[in-house]
């Protein structure tokens, strides 16, 4: 795993490319020549992919899968993807256990037809194992486990790059449930209202959720001095502290801004210091308190969803919704905006005004309240 530490005044790098002492290992150790961050992360990533590179072309490549072991392609996926993840030791220990089950063999064996042979044994295989903990192992257990086999495929032949490995689709016991509970100005109000009276200790923390979009992990691990810049209102996700393995940054809302100033002196580390079990304990016992105990929905993570559904209504154009939420792709996004009928209730009101003459009509009117004065929430 690379490592990114500060010295006077610059930031630098130290990390290796293959095991330290094998043959054609590489060991980087120099100054990036950035004191700001998010520059001396960029150029961190440039000389991690240039080492990465000069690495492979030494070992030979490995155009041909059959060439790549599935050991060596979990290290790689380790190393460039999951090591800089604060959940990756989970789909890396999953697909450790895969290896243990099925043994160390080519990556090619997981091409094409017989690769679909392969991964349907090894679904059948662990519905129903022993985990280790004297339990059996369940679908949707099983489904994550094969969700990490997949990323490992497609990371292995997107970024080697290995064209040539026909990556098999994966079928799932279950079909993945995309939690739609949107959050309304109406539960807004009666949940922070709940919050102050029960749990005022945790309002800043659900409203900087809110208007950041941030998951609960996430907010968790902020800290002042590496991700938090007050003077310039935004806010820097490092790959340490992210669910995907690339730095992001947003913009803060005045109301999540004053937030972190505020809680800045008091906490001159951290904004804030609970554990995620402790956050969604308070959640569920304000859920019940609005009655909505039967709603599993209604989450802390339910504010991201809600983050993001009230930038499409209002207009952000989705390729940068995506970049501020940090979604791996535009599917992501594009699920929160079929949620929304708003675009379409505005085409319609335009569709009208033509029809009875007005050629000058536009979106941007509407938006701007020429066309009606209301709020479109």
């Amino acid at each position: 795993m690379p490592f990114l530490k500060k010295t006077s005044p610059n930031y630098y790098v130290d990390f290796w490319v293959g095991q330290k002492g094998t043959p054609n290992a590489i060991h980087v150790n120099k100054s990036t020549g950035q004191k700001d961050l998010q520059a001396a992360v960029e150029v961190e990533e440039r000389l991690r992919t240039e080492a990465e590179e000069t690495y492979f072309r030494l070992q030979g490549g490995y155009s041909d899968p059959s060439s790549l072991n599935y050991s060596e392609a979990l290290e790689f996926v380790f190393r460039d993807r999951w090591s800089n993840n604060s959940d990756g030791a989970k789909p890396y220990a999953q697909c450790l256990k895969i290896m243990e089950l099925y043994g160390d063999r080519p990556i090619s064996d997981f091409s094409g037809d017989p690769g679909t042979i392969l991964i349907r044994q090894i679904r059948q295989g662990l519905t129903g194992a022993d985990n280790g903990k004297g339990r059996t192992i369940g679908e949707a257990t099983v489904d994550r486990y094969m969700a990490a086999l997949s990323t490992l495929l497609c990371h292995v032949r997107d970024e080697y790059p290995m064209r040539s490995l026909d990556v098999p689709k994966i079928r799932k016991y279950n079909t993945t449930r995309v939690r739609t509970h949107i959050l309304s100005t109406t539960e807004e109000a009666e949940l922070f209202k709940h919050l102050n009276a029960k749990f005022p200790e945790f309002t800043d923390l659900f409203k900087v959720l809110l208007d950041t979009g941030m998951r609960l992990s996430e907010a968790l691990n902020v800290t002042y001095a590496r991700h938090i810049n007050l003077k310039k209102s935004f806010i820097m996700l490092t790959p340490d502290i992210c669910k995907t393995s690339k730095v992001r940054s947003f913009p803060l809302s005045q109301r999540a801004l004053n937030i972190l100033k505020k809680r800045a002196h008091g906490n001159a580390v951290k904004p804030f210091n609970w554990t995620p079990t402790r956050c969604d304990q308070v959640f569920r016992q304000v859920r019940i308190l609005m009655g909505l105990i039967e709603n599993q929905d209604f989450t802390p993570h339910m504010l991201r969803h809600s983050c993001t559904t009230r930038l499409l209504e209002r207009g952000v154009p989705k390729h940068i919704v995506q970049t501020w939420l940090g979604h791996s792709d535009a599917t992501m996004t594009n699920r929160y905006f079929k949620q929304t009928t708003i675009g379409m209730e505005i085409g319609v009101k335009i569709l009208d005004l033509l029809n009875a003459g007005d050629e000058y009509c536009s979106i941007t009117e509407f938006s701007n309240g020429a066309i009606n004065g209301n709020d479109t929430e």
